[in-house]
């Protein structure tokens, strides 16, 4: 029996003893009846709840199994009970009780979106206990989102959860080895393979795969696609100038479980050429970091510049050094003899 029947059934019984200016004495046990009348619902509500199972665990779990080779069950298991999701991830919701007779038939239940309807939506339409939401890929702007299921009797229980969008990146050198057991995995500091390589004298410049990280990692991103878009060089590339145009990947490219993706930075240009330039000279690319979603970029992540950077060591030897950053990470090169690439990650 719902809350308005109870009322319904009572209203001859509060009518007598409650309104009735005789009876006096009756009136506590009455009120008292009353209340329990309006509280009965609400105490059946609270053994009704909808517990939350992301699909995914969060990038920080898959950052801590690389880092430590492993997480306690329990921990990953919490982080599945997170409230926070990020942009096209997918949740599981169920429908449970303390008194399971509360639920009733499960085919009589109904989901709805309260709150944030253009932020999530339902993947099957199915009335059951259970209940995929999927959070849209294609926000450009978070938000809460609140979910109500409702019994045939018309109890309800309600959760809400957070839709999250990337909002910065942070980046550090590649590791040299992810193996764990192998002893450059701590080492960082690896070089694009078309670009000079340590020793090369011949040609100047330098070159590094940069690891980006899209924050924050206590969601999953893994559904994201993100492209970068060239926003000009600066100064424009002129006669006399080593300012060359930017052409970055025209694909987008999709976030692994670690939100994660590797980013090549670098430059290079023959001794042979640089004795007709003045140097030293410094350029910058501005590139901006895009969701992409069927083509269309729907936000901009964050906007960074590339620095390039040539002089000479020896002007009479022709002895040059590069110089290339991006976000918090440089390498250095020069054209001596055993030269080698240095790696920088410096704190912003």
């Amino acid at each position: 029996m719902n809350a308005n029947a109870i009322i319904r059934a009572s209203a001859p019984f509060f009518q007598k003893y409650v309104l009735s200016p005789g009876m006096p004495a009756k009136c506590p046990l009455a009120m008292m009846l009353l209340g329990l009348c309006f509280t009965a619902p609400l105490l059946a509500n609270e053994v009704l709840r909808i517990e939350s199972q992301a699909a995914e665990y969060s990038a920080q779990i898959y950052i801590q199994e690389e880092e430590k080779g492993s997480v306690p069950e329990k921990e990953k298991e919490n982080d599945q009970k997170r409230k926070k999701l990020g942009i096209g991830e997918t949740v599981i919701l169920t429908l449970v009780s303390d008194k399971p007779q509360l639920i009733g038939d499960p085919s009589q239940i109904e989901w709805t979106i309260e709150e944030g309807e253009n932020l999530a939506s339902f993947q099957e339409e199915d009335n059951s206990v259970i209940q995929t939401l999927v959070i849209r890929n294609d926000l450009s702007q978070g938000g809460d989102i609140t979910v109500k299921a409702v019994t045939e009797e018309g109890r309800e229980a309600k959760i809400t959860l957070s839709a999250i969008v990337p909002e910065g990146i942070s980046a550090k050198h590649l590791r040299k080895s992810y193996d764990r057991n192998h002893p450059d995995f701590n080492k960082r500091g690896v070089i694009y393979f078309d670009l000079p390589k340590d020793g090369d004298q011949e040609m100047a410049g330098a070159s590094a795969v940069l690891e980006l990280t899209f924050l924050p990692t206590s969601v999953n991103f893994r559904n994201v696609h993100i492209i970068e878009r060239d926003k000009g060089c600066v100064p424009s590339p002129a006669e006399g100038s080593l300012a060359a145009p930017h052409d970055p990947n025209p694909a987008p490219v999709p976030l692994d479980n670690k939100n994660r993706l590797s980013d090549n930075i670098g430059s290079k240009k023959l001794i042979s050429e640089l004795r007709f330039y003045d140097l030293p000279q410094t350029y910058k690319w501005l590139c901006d970091w895009n969701i992409n979603v069927d083509g269309k970029d729907v936000k901009t992540i964050q906007t960074v510049e590339q620095h390039f950077f040539y002089d000479w060591i020896d002007v009479v030897n022709e002895i040059a050094t590069t110089t290339v950053s991006k976000f918090n990470c440089s390498v250095s090169r020069s054209t001596e003899k055993n030269n080698k690439h240095v790696f920088i990650n410096q704190s912003k």
